[in-house]
């Protein structure tokens, strides 16, 4: 399974994410997706467990990802005790250790991120490797590194598969892909 979701700025920006067919199943989203949002219902195929995934991707700006918080606010809504894993770009950082350099003033942005994984009941889940997703490709005092990629999950998913996590492999590129395991 491929999914894609296209940033309009820039024009080639996208993030892809990749699962195997053998451990869940996924029909096409439910309705049509929203401009950063695929929402799916799927099936763990080896423990015939329902669950839902969403992929998303966070606007650079501060404003129009206003309206990615207000869409995962409603999704949690709709979700109850079902497994849920939310996953992608949400060029956002939850705290200052989430950054290394010198960045602009991202504590409004902070508090927003923050308030809306309270809000919709969800928890980071744990992860190995580098701790940084992002970088600016810049070197000595310009070099900025962010953690802006992630997975977050709500506890009926820690209860299905407790032992969850995702690693976040150096790479020398711009982005780093997120391995996910079930185990």
């Amino acid at each position: 399974m491929i999914m894609r979701l296209r940033n309009p700025s820039p024009p080639s920006a996208f993030g892809l994410q990749i699962w195997s067919h053998a451990t869940f199943a996924c029909p096409p989203p439910d309705g049509p997706c929203q401009r950063k949002v695929i929402h799916c219902r799927t099936v763990n195929k080896r423990m015939h467990t329902r669950c839902l995934i969403t992929v998303i991707y966070g606007d650079y700006d501060i404003i129009p990802r206003r309206e990615l918080w207000s869409a995962l606010r409603n999704l949690s809504t709709g979700i109850q005790n079902k497994p849920w894993l939310i996953l992608g770009d949400f060029n956002a950082v939850m705290d200052d250790s989430e950054v290394c350099g010198q960045a602009a003033d991202t504590s409004t942005s902070m508090v927003e991120f923050r308030s809306c994984i309270w809000d919709t009941g969800l928890v980071p889940l744990p992860f190995t490797g580098c701790p940084y997703t992002w970088r600016n490709c810049s070197e000595g005092p310009r070099s900025l590194w962010k953690r802006l990629d992630r997975m977050l999950v709500n506890g009926a998913w820690l209860d299905v598969w407790p032992g969850s996590s995702y690693a976040l492999p150096y790479r020398a590129r711009r982005t780093t892909p997120l391995l996910f395991s079930l185990e």
